[in-house]
């Protein structure tokens, strides 16, 4: 009888392990998909922050390639024909990269018509 009550005991704390691992298991795979879930959100964020970041960048460029023109402009009403040639070269290369976007091309085209 000592020797059954000694395996009942066992048994229950076998079950009792068993249960806890269980647990465990099961704790373990939820913060394994709040960290996933985490991660995942934070590398949503920083890509549309870089995001953000480039349309900030072609903002600035727009706002340069705009403050060409009006100078382009001035030039060419003071008649100083080489320095808007020459402007028009510096901002040449510019224009060329950001051709994909409309606008770009519609300055293009506005300050090729200026010049």
């Amino acid at each position: 009888t000592t020797e059954l009550q000694r395996v009942t005991v066992l048994t229950g704390a076998l079950q009792d392990s068993i249960e806890t691992c269980h647990k465990a298991r099961r704790n373990l795979r939820r913060a394994q998909y709040q960290i996933t879930t985490r991660n995942l959100s934070l590398i949503r964020n920083e890509m549309r922050k870089q995001q953000w970041i480039n349309v900030l960048k072609n903002i600035e460029k727009l706002k340069k390639l705009h403050s060409f023109d009006q100078k382009l402009k001035e030039m060419v009403k003071h008649e100083d024909f080489v320095g808007a040639i020459q402007l028009y070269s510096q901002c040449g290369n510019t224009v060329h990269h950001y051709k994909e976007y409309q606008c770009i091309r519609d300055l293009s085209t506005k300050l090729q018509d200026t010049l």
